[in-house]
């Protein structure tokens, strides 16, 4: 649900096997189909800074993030690790604005600037699958991922 700008209270909906995000408004009307890779699991919606109300969908057969700009359309295509599963923003600290996106085969975590750079992958181990971002209090900016094949969770820290 994006909670900023033009796209506030929208909400958007992966359609994994119809390689589309559904957008839906506050009233319940599908207003948009949105066209992006192959598979898209995750999504997210950014509340911060420059990128607030862009829209990043973990794109799981294509190793891609596709990047829906706040009127609706792809303007970038981001590649990360293979089967890409869940994706977070960051929303305070010195990471406000940075993409954490769970790569389910690889086992990594991509690190995707605000400006939609790859500045960093975090080797996990394990089947990485959800992703998300403590957005206040003493963890805030922390990262947690669940490790769908050993069912644990890691925490990357601030």
């Amino acid at each position: 649900v994006s909670s900023t700008g033009p796209s506030a209270g929208l909400v958007f909906v992966t359609n994994n096997t119809a390689d589309t995000v559904s957008v839906i408004n506050p009233v319940g009307i599908v207003i948009n189909t949105i066209t992006v890779g192959t598979g898209p699991q995750g999504v997210a919606v950014s509340s911060t800074g420059d990128t607030a109300g862009f829209v990043y969908v973990a794109n799981s057969g294509a190793g891609t993030v596709s990047v829906i700009n706040p009127a609706g359309r792809v303007v970038d295509t981001i590649a990360v690790g293979p089967n890409p599963q869940g994706v977070a923003v960051s929303t305070t600290g010195a990471t406000a604005g940075y993409v954490y996106v769970a790569n389910g085969d690889a086992g990594t975590v991509s690190v995707i600037n605000p400006a939609g750079v790859v500045v960093n992958t975090i080797d996990l181990g394990a089947f990485a699958y959800g992703v998300a971002v403590s957005p206040a209090g003493a963890n805030a900016g922390n990262v947690y991922i669940t490790n769908f094949s050993n069912g644990t969770v890691s925490v990357i820290s601030a």
